[in-house]
């Protein structure tokens, strides 16, 4: 069948199991797509970091709660950069027929998260959530340089 599939990179899991809000953003916008294309499945990734579970289940316990049945769910749990998403994603999709295939991660990642799917062979679009209000401005700056940093030894190093 060939159909689309939303890739939501994982982001933080606070203590007792509950979403980061950048995971909060990520998993809420994904689930809006996944509602305007009926034929798209969710590929949820991210490994346990410093809480349990792992990012991908928190997403889609959140998924399930906003009426996304768990079959239109792949749960990729052991991943924990976005270059090992992009891998074990890869790995995923590689007998898949997708006709399309959508990252969803905030917009300071997008470009180190584009680049980390090409080199492993996906041809994605990204989208991101609606940013957070100005008083969040601060931080957005901070991991935007970061992600310069990142994105910059990304194309140093990561020979797929």
């Amino acid at each position: 069948m060939n159909r689309a599939v939303v890739v939501v990179l994982g982001a933080a899991v606070r203590p007792g199991g509950t979403p980061s809000p950048a995971l909060r953003r990520r998993i809420d916008h994904a689930v809006s797509l996944v509602r305007e294309r009926p034929d798209a499945r969710l590929l949820l990734t991210g490994g346990v970091g410093q809480h349990p579970p792992s990012e991908a289940e928190v997403m889609a316990r959140v998924a399930e709660r906003a009426g996304v049945p768990r079959e239109r769910m792949l749960l990729e749990e052991c991943a924990t950069n976005t270059r090992e998403s992009a891998r074990r994603c890869s790995e995923l999709l590689r007998d898949d027929d997708c006709s399309e295939v959508w990252i969803v991660t905030d917009a300071y990642h997008q470009r180190r998260a584009r680049l980390a799917f090409k080199r492993v062979g996906l041809a994605v679009r990204a989208t991101s959530p609606a940013a957070g209000d100005r008083a969040r401005r601060y931080r957005r700056i901070r991991r935007g340089l970061r992600e310069w940093i990142g994105l910059a030894w990304y194309w140093l190093t990561f020979r797929g």
